[in-house]
């Protein structure tokens, strides 16, 4: 077994930083530590994972015989300026959601049109939509009672 300490070194660092930050957060009043602990714990578990792909490298897989590293596309062929006017556009439109219609209506409407325009079926776009609402519901509302502002549409209305 052969250990990779190009990803072992940067990942262990990581993981001590972020099991520092989980036990200096822990004297502050739980208002004060739910944020850190919860990055702390989701960047320790990372970097946890980070260090098993390390220490146990996956196996190689066999290439086909006379493949060579010419073979495949470069990245100007892979990134044309379509595709980058497309990433473009959706960013500006998870803005636009987020904006016109708040966090919390704004990016399940969006996840819901992003899957359908892209492939996915009605019931499967639905499904993620709403899971995505329950996480940031949960989490953010729910956990870390944090309020989203309302969208501009909601704000004229009221």
């Amino acid at each position: 077994m052969r250990i990779s300490m190009k990803n072992f070194v940067p990942a262990a660092i990581l993981a001590l930083i972020f099991g520092g930050v989980i036990v200096a957060v822990q004297p502050l009043p739980m208002a004060a530590k739910r944020l850190p602990g919860i990055v702390g714990m989701i960047g320790l578990i990372l970097t946890c994972l980070l260090i098993v792909g390390a220490v146990w490298p996956k196996k190689r897989q066999a290439t086909r015989a006379g493949a060579q590293i010419a073979d495949l596309p470069s990245t100007k062929e892979l990134v044309t300026n379509k595709a980058l006017a497309a990433t473009g556009a959706w960013i500006g439109a998870i803005l636009l959601f987020v904006y016109f219609l708040g966090f919390t209506i704004g990016l399940p409407l969006y996840v819901l049109l992003y899957s359908r325009l892209h492939g996915g079926r009605w019931l499967a776009s639905i499904a993620l939509a709403l899971s995505v609402w329950a996480f940031v519901y949960l989490l953010f509302i729910a956990m870390l009672q944090f309020v989203f502002p309302v969208g501009l549409l909601f704000r004229l209305v009221t």
